[in-house]
């Protein structure tokens, strides 16, 4: 595989808010370290991603009540 392709399979796996752990075989060809993942086409740890999401939500519910 090469980077290119690495970096095409890697984006092709974000959609949503969800994050998604980064398969061993991209990481190593990108040399992305294991705690890094994806969601929404940003890479990120999990935990950020789950701030986030949170911070997203609190957007979206104002103006709720």
């Amino acid at each position: 595989m090469t980077i290119i392709d690495a970096w095409h399979k890697l984006f092709s796996l974000s959609s949503g808010n969800m994050w998604i752990r980064i398969p061993e075989e991209i990481r190593r060809v990108l040399s992305l370290p294991s705690t890094i993942g994806i969601v929404g086409g940003i890479l990120c740890t999990q935990r950020a991603a789950i701030g986030s999401n949170q911070f997203i939500n609190k957007l979206n519910s104002i103006g709720d009540k």
